[in-house]
């Protein structure tokens, strides 16, 4: 108040000075008659009211996230629960400094344990000693867990005491150890390891009993196994024998100086291989840690191995007849482990059976039943488990489905499915078969478990990507659940989040679609706010509120000013099995026309967003549709193409997920009306057409999407002298911009910030 008088006074002084009235201006306005109090207050009004508003907003003290938060941000995973105890272990990945390379990053986990029956703050296990940990498995009586940590390269097992103490060494076996199981009993461990064909054909411990080698004929071109395994056996000499010559060739390619492949699936994430490995299963008793027992052996591989808490194990086997790159159906198998039979519970050649949980009482299985390669979603079973599966019931929703649990009664199913653009969380009632869905609008379950009556999750939500809360079932969809954690929350009370607005819209086929929007806190004057449009991988992907591995992105544009809109067209997974395959043969018309609808509905419901100042960015399938856009429309004032595809044919033989190619397209590169419809959705066919500014990026080592594709657009739009620029990540993968080295996350976000700010504002 004192300075408002003040301000009352200084301006009175000065009305008067000017001839314009001090304060007996005021007098007269009972009907707005007189002019120079209108003018008294049409001046007043235009210094006094802001300073009023100053006066009366709250001080802000939180800084807009900053690029650099990336490093703060940890990522929260991983649950278990010793229910009798109520005691519960969880990994958090943090990034930290690496010593080793100054002004570098490196990821590290961490475990925490939390004691449920008290209300204490959870404890950080192995603080001093920056170990990257991993996989922790309580054992039955919840004594003690079990965890793999790298030994000179290689995951090991370790064993240690709930009560404290010194973890102890268990394994330190040459293939490694991963995934581990306790037995039923506490005494022993089960663990999986990759090994490579050549060990099994030289090792009769990994071979199955009378299988010396593989039932299906090898690929290499004139050389049989009975070839293969002499070669192996023969002293190297490349003046010798054939023998001697095959063993010196294979001596040469076992030391890196030449890569042989015969197989088809050669590629991986980030390099080449000829190698082909088996997912085999073992056995460590801890009284006789020196001794592993072979379970799951042979030419195949195993996974998803559940202890039934007798005398069996259950594992996903991949079976068939033919070469395993060849080969994309599962079958259901339980190990005897003391007769040490195996009994095929599910196989019919055509489907992938997905073991997937295993309930408390060891008496039912969920499993899911999938059409390899096709544009489908898995089913959800449970069934009975005797001496077969029985009484077998479908679970029937239409959505991805994660994380199935049991309840400990056995009497509900629990999973979260991914539904308009977050995880939502499911209960089924065995005996009623009723499925209900339990949704937090805005909040996503990444993962849970039940303690007694309650919910223990880890939530993701555009105010904090991760954190673990708790709530009872009946409070489940209560905005306020109690936060067991504050990892993330800790560090974000000193930031301004911003939240998110819904966009609903149909498409011209008439399907709904959903759009969100992230505006910036400083509101401004009506087409002032720049936007940025950012489009999802996949494309069977999705953008949505609990999208994590995208939070600080959107975050950080909108704290530059920038509205931020992101969504699902039609292809994107969380929408049903026909918007799943809604893009078969059309990557490139029908999801851009659902992009450019959004970005229209937005500037009609929004006075505030910039027409002349749009920008378009997207990863991957993102990276192909955003330059698709730019190609059919000139809207956008810039653009960043990350790690895309942009040919459909190349795609096929540089990247490691080419089966994509049949699965939307119907057929091979060669094929005909394949061919001509390949041409017909490949940008570098009508890269040509881009003239908007175009920022590109790719990863040295993204073997996923290949990189042939990113040069030759770069090249093209080059030689046409359009305004294209090329950033090339060394070492980088497919994974860049999720779990990629740090500086090359923070370069690549801020390259393209940068770039946008080239044209922003420009005429």
């Amino acid at each position: 108040m004192l300075i408002f008088k003040k301000f009352i006074a200084a301006f009175s002084s000065f009305m008067d000075s000017t001839g314009l009235g001090g304060l007996g201006g005021l007098r007269g306005l009972g009907g707005l008659g007189s002019l120079r109090g209108l003018t008294w207050l049409a001046v007043c009004s235009a210094f006094l009211l802001p300073s009023l508003a100053l006066a009366q907003r709250p001080i802000e003290s939180k800084l807009p996230i900053q690029v650099t938060d990336l490093v703060k941000l940890a990522k929260i995973s991983a649950l278990e629960l010793h229910s009798p105890s109520g005691q519960l272990l969880f990994t958090v990945r943090r990034i930290v400094a690496d010593t080793a390379k100054k002004g570098d990053y490196r990821y590290q986990d961490e475990v925490f344990k939390l004691d449920l029956k008290k209300d204490r703050q959870p404890e950080h296990l192995y603080p001093s000693l920056g170990l990257d940990i991993s996989a922790v498995k309580f054992s039955p009586s919840g004594q003690e867990w079990a965890f793999v940590q790298q030994v000179n390269g290689k995951p090991q097992l370790f064993v240690q005491a709930s009560s404290g103490g010194q973890a102890g060494a268990i394994t330190s076996f040459k293939y490694g150890a991963n995934n581990p199981l306790w037995s039923a009993d506490g005494k022993a461990l089960i663990f999986s390891a990759s090994v490579d064909l050549t060990d099994i054909l030289i090792d009769t411990l990994l071979q199955n009993v009378g299988e010396p080698y593989p039932t299906w004929a090898s690929e290499k071109p004139g050389v049989s196994w009975e070839n293969f395994l002499a070669s192996a056996n023969s002293s190297p000499n490349p003046d010798g024998s054939i023998s001697e010559i095959r063993a010196y060739l294979q001596g040469n390619a076992a030391r890196k100086k030449a890569k042989v492949i015969d197989k088809l699936q050669f590629q991986t994430e980030s390099y080449t291989t000829g190698d082909l490995k088996f997912n085999h299963y073992f056995m460590v008793k801890l009284d006789n840690p020196d001794v592993i027992v072979p379970l799951a052996r042979g030419y195949r591989s195993y996974a998803n191995a559940y202890v039934d808490g007798a005398d069996g194990i259950f594992f996903t086997v991949r079976e068939g007849t033919v070469h395993p790159d060849r080969n994309q159906t599962n079958a259901l198998y339980r190990l005897n482990l003391k007769s040490n039979l195996w009994e095929r519970l599910l196989f019919d050649g055509e489907h992938q059976f997905t073991l997937i949980e295993v309930d408390t009482l060891h008496k039912q299985l969920a499993y899911t039943k999938q059409k390899p390669n096709t544009l489908t979603t898995a089913q959800l079973f449970i069934a009975d488990y005797g001496a077969t599966l029985q009484n077998t019931t479908l679970i029937a929703l239409d959505l991805p489905k994660e994380n199935v649990r049991f309840d400990v009664n056995n009497r509900e199913v629990w999973f979260t499915a991914l539904n308009d653009g977050q995880r939502d969380l499911y209960r089924y009632d065995k005996a009623k078969k009723v499925l209900q869905q339990l949704r937090k609008e805005n909040t996503g379950v990444q993962d849970f478990v039940r303690y007694k009556d309650q919910l223990i999750q880890i939530l993701s939500s555009p105010e904090n990507p991760y954190e673990i809360f708790q709530t009872t079932v009946k409070q489940q969809q209560q905005q306020h659940p109690k936060a067991l954690t504050q990892i993330n929350a800790q560090w974000l009370k000193q930031r301004q989040v911003l939240p998110l607005q819904k966009i609903k819209l149909k498409n011209q086929q008439g399907a709904d679609l959903s759009f969100w929007l992230l505006k910036p806190a400083e509101q401004t004057a009506a087409g002032n706010t720049p936007l940025l449009v950012e489009i999802h991988g996949g494309p069977a992907s999705y953008f949505g509120p609990d999208d994590a591995s995208m939070w600080l992105e959107y975050q950080y544009f909108a704290a530059k000013g920038y509205a931020v809109l992101f969504g699902n067209p039609r292809g994107s997974t969380g929408y049903g099995t026909d918007f799943l395959k809604a893009n078969y043969q059309d990557w490139g018309q029908g999801p851009a026309a659902d992009v450019l609808a959004a970005v229209d509905a937005v500037i009609q419901q929004d006075i505030t967003i910039d027409t002349a100042n749009l920008f378009l960015t997207g990863g991957s399938y993102g990276g192909y549709l955003t330059t698709w856009i730019l190609a059919h429309d000139q809207r956008f004032r810039a653009a960043s193409s990350q790690r895309g595809v942009y040919d459909l044919s190349t795609f096929f033989g540089e990247g490691n997920v080419w089966p994509m190619v049949k699965r939307y397209f119907g057929g091979n590169p060669w094929e005909g009306n394949t061919a001509r419809i390949l041409s017909q959705n490949s940008v570098l066919d009508i890269a040509q057409q881009i003239q908007t500014p175009l920022l590109i990026f790719h990863g040295e080592q993204d073997l996923r999407t290949g990189i042939a594709q990113s040069e030759r657009l770069y090249k093209t739009l080059k030689v046409l002298n359009r305004p294209v620029e090329y950033v090339r990540h060394p070492g980088a993968n497919h994974e860049i911009t999720r779990s990629g080295d740090v500086v090359q996350r923070i370069d690549q976000l801020l390259r393209t910030y940068e770039f946008f700010e080239r044209y922003r504002g420009k005429p």
